[in-house]
């Protein structure tokens, strides 16, 4: 903030965020009486220019555009808190061991875990042969 107003500008485009509406500089900025408009947004009762637009329809127009240039078929739309309600849901209020138990009772688990040790051993051995016949050569 203390940047763009040391350019000198002669107005501004302003989304307000309630971290800027309490922000010092912003306040001093407001008194000063600066041309702005906010956009998609007011805040509380200052009363500027509001540019608003139309999610529904950009959401619209967004949409049928990825469906009929792109490969995509299938979209998802969350809004601000719709998304972080979601993101909550991913990291668990108290970590329990309790699926454990089931993960290993699969035959298909202990399967891919037998194969990933038998990968890992594999480039560990290949890698120690390759490694041991270049210092071997560098020796000599």
């Amino acid at each position: 903030m203390k940047y763009i107003l040391s350019s000198n500008p002669k107005g501004y485009i302003i989304l307000p965020t309630k971290e800027l509406v309490e922000d010092e500089i912003f306040k001093r900025l407001l008194k000063k009486e600066f041309p702005m408009v906010f956009v998609d947004k007011t805040v509380n009762d200052i009363r500027k220019p509001l540019v608003q637009s139309d999610n529904y329809l950009g959401a619209y127009n967004l949409t049928k555009e990825l469906i009929h240039n792109s490969t995509v078929k299938s979209i998802m739309f969350f809004s601000e808190e719709e998304a972080s309600a979601f993101l909550s849901t991913l990291i668990p209020k108290e970590v329990t061991f309790q699926n454990y138990p089931l993960l290993f009772q699969g035959k298909q688990m202990m399967r891919s875990f037998l194969i990933s040790i038998i990968v890992a051993v594999s480039a560990t051995l290949i890698c120690v042969i390759i490694s041991a016949l270049a210092a071997f050569s560098f020796n000599k």
